[in-house]
């Protein structure tokens, strides 16, 4: 009868210490599950449609807000086709204004009467109050792009939280 109690006893000593031994190494990260996470290809699929449509919309916003710049701002051509540097006449240094020759500069021009200064100022202050009229009207159309500059990148903006928000519930 000792030896069945004993035997009893060692057979539960041994099952404790196995429990025990398995409890640890589960523990310590020593035994782990092998199993790795998949995802459907339904949902690889919905991500990945989700992802191309941010993307296109993203692409679209960014056009649309180049060709609005461009519009009022006009293209870089020189960036295409690089500087036009055959505009660069180089001459032997002597200056030929038109109308104008060795002879009559040594002739003095008569004084202009005052009159005349006063339709010459005029004129010019008329030329000038029209070209302040075109950059007034100029500054009027790049803040409304700027406008709808901003508009597109709040747009862009959004769209970008509502993407981070979707990939994040994923």
């Amino acid at each position: 009868m000792a030896t069945t109690q004993t035997t009893k006893i060692a057979e539960a000593i041994s099952l404790l210490s196995d429990v025990l031994s398995t409890e640890v190494a589960v523990s310590n990260h020593f035994l782990e599950d092998d199993e790795e996470e998949t995802v459907s290809t339904d949902d690889y699929n919905q991500v990945l449609d989700s992802a191309v449509e941010f993307a296109t919309a993203q692409l679209q916003v960014l056009e649309l807000l180049k060709h609005e710049i461009e519009d009022e701002i006009g293209t870089d051509d020189w960036a295409v086709d690089g500087w036009d540097d055959d505009d660069d006449d180089v001459g032997n240094g002597t200056v030929v204004v038109e109308g104008e020759s060795e002879e009559n500069t040594e002739e003095e021009t008569p004084e202009p009467t005052d009159e005349e200064k006063i339709a010459a100022l005029t004129t010019a202050n008329e030329e000038l109050a029209d070209q302040i009229a075109e950059l007034e009207a100029e500054k009027e159309g790049l803040k409304q792009t700027l406008r709808s500059a901003r508009d597109s990148v709040d747009e862009l903006i959004d769209a970008s939280e509502a993407q981070q928000t979707y990939m994040e519930t994923c």
